[in-house]
């Protein structure tokens, strides 16, 4: 029998150990309900394939064994240590109560086995909610701390820097996240991660995900900020973005580009891609400036071109505007660019998008689009019922938008855009309605 086989009947009969018949507490009513639950679970774990590895069939003849559906497991355990902890996962990003409470149960119990996936799991949890009192935390301790000086594995030391940072180790805690974030570029420290996590666990991801790495850049890019090392700074963000594949680490590099300069529309442009709101705004203002601002202040020859010229759909609009009176045109495609990203902002609920798409809705308006007087109201009316208590701006800002809605609705131009949307059936606040007569 090869050595492979060996290790993978010793994960088995470790995960074996670990799935007992725990859940006898969280029973469902009936098994309809039980039905349902599993089917949802189906359908969740095959869309998050890409993330959690595990055969799916096995993990719910593991569950209805688990929840005593089924009293009979006699057959062979086909899942390891490895794919039991991923269907762990699996079940704590449900809704489900019950099953959130399985797969606690479980991570806990392969935590006090030694499993190292496990280990972290629970030392990373109790990082984040700073609450080590329980046993398995101090348990999971012990086994992250082997790992981390004998075996040297990323994640292991990773956790390793943010303990030592919590204890004001600054600067241990900087070699370390250092080390384990840069583990990829020593060839002889990646093999003897990926074999130790070979005789560890069947799932590579479970230790080595990239999420958490370039979480671990940004700590370590934080400890830098606090030591005033500004070329340290940059290298971690950087670290995260291109290394471990993290877009929103661009708009922390963007910080560092002069504004409007290639590389920070490069670095902008990944973000807001990402659904960074702040990036996606500073785009949005970008394409929105008038050319005189965006002559005086964008520098760049090629970040000038894509504002004004790579997004003009009809060059002889402004000749056709001389001519013959036309609405000049030319800057629409560039203002409906803009609209797009503060549109990106605006699904986060980014306060300067919602009041700067309507403004800029309302220029586009004047420019001979009608139908954006009726989008410019509806954006600022929808600011007007955000509620957030933490924010200092909102208040001011919603003070604006009724100032704004009364200049907009005094004119012919919004009224009459105020009437088309009551005659499609669009609801307008009694306030608003009210501010025509006022």
């Amino acid at each position: 029998m090869s050595n492979s086989t060996h290790i993978r009947q010793a994960r088995r009969e470790k995960a074996r150990s670990i799935v007992t018949p725990i859940a006898r507490h969280t029973q469902f009513r009936d098994d309809a309900e039980f039905k349902e639950a599993t089917s949802t679970l189906r359908h969740y774990a095959e869309a998050m394939k890409g993330v959690f590895f595990v055969d799916i069939n096995a993990a719910l003849r593991l569950l209805n064994w688990m929840m005593i559906v089924s009293a009979d497991f006699s057959t062979e355990l086909s899942l390891d240590t490895g794919e039991v902890m991923a269907f762990a996962r699996i079940l704590l990003h449900t809704r489900w109560s019950e099953f959130k409470k399985i797969g606690s149960t479980m991570i806990t119990y392969a935590a006090e086995a030694g499993d190292p996936s496990a280990a972290c799991f629970v030392v990373g949890w109790a990082i984040e909610k700073k609450d080590f009192s329980r046993s398995i935390v101090q348990t999971s301790l012990r086994r992250v701390k082997e790992m981390a000086e004998n075996d040297r594995i990323p994640q292991a030391m990773a956790l390793q820097g943010l303990l030592c940072l919590r204890n004001g180790q600054i600067e241990e805690a900087e070699k370390l996240l250092d080390e384990a974030t840069k583990v990829g570029h020593t060839k002889s420290k990646q093999e003897k991660m990926e074999r130790f996590l070979e005789q560890n666990t069947a799932n590579h991801h479970e230790n080595f995900n990239p999420g958490d790495m370039a979480k671990y850049c940004h700590e370590l890019a934080k400890i830098r900020v606090m030591n005033e090392d500004a070329d340290g700074v940059v290298e971690a963000y950087r670290r995260a973005a291109f290394e471990w594949d993290d877009p929103l680490s661009f708009s922390q590099l963007a910080r560092w580009e002069e504004k409007y300069s290639a590389k920070w529309l490069e670095c902008t442009i990944k973000a807001a891609s990402a659904g960074d709101e702040e990036s996606a705004y500073n785009l949005g203002m970008m394409y929105s400036m008038p050319r005189e601002d965006v002559l005086k202040k964008v520098k760049d020859k090629s970040v000038r071109d894509e504002i004004l010229n790579n997004l003009r759909a009809n060059p002889y609009a402004k000749y056709w505007t001389k001519l013959f009176g036309f609405p000049d045109t030319s800057d629409w495609p560039r203002f409906y660019w803009a609209v797009e990203w503060f549109d990106v902002g605006i699904h986060k609920l980014h306060l300067n998008s919602m009041w700067e798409y309507s403004q800029l809705l309302w220029q586009i308006g004047l420019m001979g689009k009608p139908s954006a007087h009726m989008v410019a109201i509806l954006g600022l009316v929808e600011l007007g019922s955000v509620s957030d208590e933490r924010s200092e701006r909102l208040p001011r800002l919603k003070q604006q938008a009724e100032e704004q809605l009364r200049a907009w609705l005094k004119t012919e131009i919004g009224k009459e855009a105020l009437r088309k949307l009551e005659r499609q059936g669009t609801p307008i606040p009694s306030g608003v309605k009210g501010l025509v007569k006022s």
